[in-house]
């Protein structure tokens, strides 16, 4: 079952279902968090998986509801790993989970930290004309102290083989 835990802020936008709490997750790898933010006129959406933080930028024009936020990240995701280490977590222990869908709480205020550290990073990437894929591909680089001072890039991978 994939996971999504969107802000507060955010569900209320789009009408998503009210998130029950904390559900059990099993696959740590289709678990993400999601938050919205504004550089200049453009709305953006950072997705972050919870385990790794590895970030995924996307323009938020067309998320209106649950389906399309997850059609911005599957492409989202296509767009900025493709070809990278990583990638093929997404065919293996993401894509089926797609099916079902449940919505739950940000599981803590260290995460939430961290996507607000991925959101400033962005924002001056993306102010400065990288695209979100570009984006997305430099915030992954970044070592943050969540990871104790690795990157998502590297931690990603690694994730599915159970290290």
């Amino acid at each position: 079952m994939f996971t999504l835990r969107p802000t507060q802020k955010l569900a209320r936008r789009l009408g998503l279902p009210k998130a029950p709490g904390f559900p059990v997750v099993t696959n740590r790898i289709a678990d993400w968090c999601v938050q919205d933010f504004q550089v200049g006129r453009y709305r953006y959406l950072l997705f972050a998986n919870t385990a790794s933080l590895l970030p995924v930028v996307v323009h938020a024009r067309g998320a209106v509801d649950a389906a399309t936020l997850l059609a911005a990240f599957v492409s989202g995701f296509d767009a900025a790993m493709r070809g990278r280490p990583g990638f093929g977590q997404f065919e293996r222990w993401i894509e089926p989970e797609l099916s079902q869908v449940q919505f739950a709480s940000v599981p803590g205020r260290s995460l939430l930290g961290s996507t607000n550290d991925f959101i400033r990073m962005a924002w001056f990437h993306l102010a400065e004309g990288d695209s979100p894929a570009q984006c997305s591909q430099r915030l992954a680089r970044a070592p943050m102290g969540f990871l104790g001072m690795n990157s998502p890039e590297r931690v990603f991978p690694k994730l599915g083989s159970g290290t």
